[in-house]
């Protein structure tokens, strides 16, 4: 299983820490009592073409045994590219700005690639803007109602969402995409369609299916 943690630093800063990085240690979600580290493994990431050697550090609960990959924020599950990567792209296709080829070019990935990172995207994209809208209400916003453009309403909620949070202590420094990555688990284009919990300190948010 994996934490998703928010990692206010460069993928830079990270790589370059190695097997001395500063990771936060959580309580386990499953039972919430203490856990304590357990071991790590290395892992790439390509960010903008650069690949980094990474070490992810594990958690193990000492109630239910059950452990953890500790995972930074730039990183969504099951895949090699970062979430900035990802969401500079959601966010250019989605608002209509250019098509996926050259949107692809324009953080030098494979156009296969980006392509399957907004198919999963938009498959749950009702759902995604929901979600958001429905975090941004529990953080004093007001809800966005849904108009007949779905994209540019999930994209909208997913904004002011961060905006939201940035009113609390923290989020402001990690960006959107990492506070996405965060609070979905780093699942926001999992081909999966389980419900994600969202996550913002210890409040946890489950979306309403429209």
């Amino acid at each position: 299983m994996a934490i998703i943690w928010p990692f206010s630093g460069s993928v830079q800063n990270y790589a370059q820490g190695g097997s001395d990085i500063v990771v936060p240690r959580p309580d386990c979600p499953t039972c919430s009592l203490p856990m304590v580290f357990w071991s790590s493994y290395k892992r790439y990431v390509r960010h903008l073409a650069e690949d980094h050697h990474l070490t992810i550090k594990r958690a193990r609960c000492i109630g239910c045994s059950t452990t953890h990959a500790l995972i930074p924020s730039f990183i969504l599950l099951n895949r090699l590219d970062t979430v900035d990567t990802v969401g500079k792209v959601l966010e250019n296709v989605l608002a209509g700005t250019t098509g996926v080829r050259p949107a692809a070019i324009e953080v030098a990935v494979p156009h296969t690639t980006a392509r399957g990172w907004i198919r999963p995207f938009c498959d749950r994209i009702l759902e995604i803007g929901a979600c958001f809208s429905a975090l941004l209400v529990e953080l004093g916003g007001e809800v966005i109602s849904y108009v007949d453009n779905y994209k540019k309403y999930a994209l909208s909620s997913i904004e002011k969402a961060f905006q939201s949070a940035t009113k609390l202590p923290g989020w402001q420094s990690i960006g959107m995409w990492n506070f996405v990555s965060t609070i979905t688990g780093g699942k926001i284009i999992a081909t999966n369609t389980n419900s994600p919990f969202l996550r913002v300190g210890k409040r946890y948010f489950i979306y309403p299916v429209p």
